[in-house]
């Protein structure tokens, strides 16, 4: 149900919504299609300051408006989830 036969390092631009945050997760509706929305306190992508590391915490332990996934997704969807964020990230360190 979550992904298209992708590998999180095929992820792209145009997968935000389709492969990566499923209408299960929802994730666009808070961050956008571009990572940038900031609907209801959500947190820029592009301009996170948390390494891939970080942004796999924040996605299992969630955040003030952020839901927890740690329960809702498997170690290898949180890390595909994390490595497309990434990829979000305007300065890459």
């Amino acid at each position: 149900f979550f992904f298209k036969q992708k590998t999180a390092y095929e992820i792209t631009y145009g997968d935000w919504s389709s492969d990566v945050c499923s209408s299960d997760l929802e994730c666009s509706r808070c961050h956008g299609a571009d990572g940038k929305l900031g609907k209801s306190a959500a947190t820029d992508l592009s301009a996170t300051v948390l390494n891939e590391e970080g942004i796999r915490a924040k996605i299992k332990i969630g955040g003030k408006t952020m839901p927890v996934y740690e329960q809702q997704l498997s170690p290898d969807e949180i890390n595909a989830v994390a490595a497309y964020v990434f990829t979000l990230k305007a300065n890459k360190q």
